[in-house]
């Protein structure tokens, strides 16, 4: 089987499995957020080196589990976010005393942070679900894009010894893919957003809504 089969056969069952538990949101979904917070966090410390230090590297994943449980138990709160922030500063007060630096705790609220931003986008609302297809659209297409791209320009690679396939060429072409990502589903974006922040109250007024889809597809 070659590689690239592999990935396609490996794309299809997880993009199966993430689309079913974005479908149900509420805690299902809370569950795949701090799964993805959680391998962050696991290949950062990997690439970081911050797990030979094994002290700090037990405090650190102690404060990450506390607050992506808190995040499973209660879903999005300010209280977590301001837990998170406090978590990562205690990590990077710890792991400058021990000289190692502030490499844990900034990869650690960047972890909690794309947890829990997963977490507050989905929500239980309709608007939510929308926002996250959108979102993996855009990251899934930029990254078939990107890896056709990178096998057929070549050229230098990005950082062989984490990732031996990634080339330059693939990331330059997939930020400017990024750049230029418009389609309807991005004008329903920009119209479900004010909707969200309205408490949905443009979902009860159908017509104010579509006059927002047709708006920013013309802009």
């Amino acid at each position: 089987m070659s590689n690239l089969q592999q990935r396609v056969i490996s794309a299809i069952i997880l993009a199966a499995i993430v689309l079913s538990l974005t479908w149900f949101g509420g805690l299902p979904f809370r569950l795949l957020a701090v799964a993805i917070g959680a391998l962050v966090f696991y290949e950062w410390t990997t690439v970081s080196g911050v797990a030979k230090d094994r002290p700090l590297w037990m405090a650190a994943w102690t404060l990450v589990a506390l607050v992506l449980a808190a995040l499973i138990w209660s879903g999005f709160g300010h209280w977590i976010l301001a837990g998170a922030v406090a978590a990562s500063a205690a990590v990077i007060l710890f792991g400058a005393l021990r000289g190692q630096g502030g490499e844990a705790g900034g990869g650690m609220f960047y972890a909690l942070l794309a947890a829990i931003a997963l977490a507050q986008l989905r929500g239980d609302a309709t608007s939510g679900l929308w926002v996250m297809i959108y979102l993996f659209a855009v990251v899934w297409a930029t990254d078939i894009f990107a890896y056709f791209v990178g096998r057929a320009i070549g050229g230098p690679k990005l950082a062989p010894s984490i990732s031996p396939a990634a080339r330059l060429a693939a990331l330059f072409l997939r930020c400017l893919r990024r750049s230029r990502s418009r389609s309807p589903m991005a004008a329903r974006l920009r119209c479900f957003w004010p909707c969200w922040r309205s408490r949905c109250r443009s979902f009860r007024r159908p017509a104010i809504c579509s006059n927002r889809v047709s708006s920013a597809a013309t802009a």
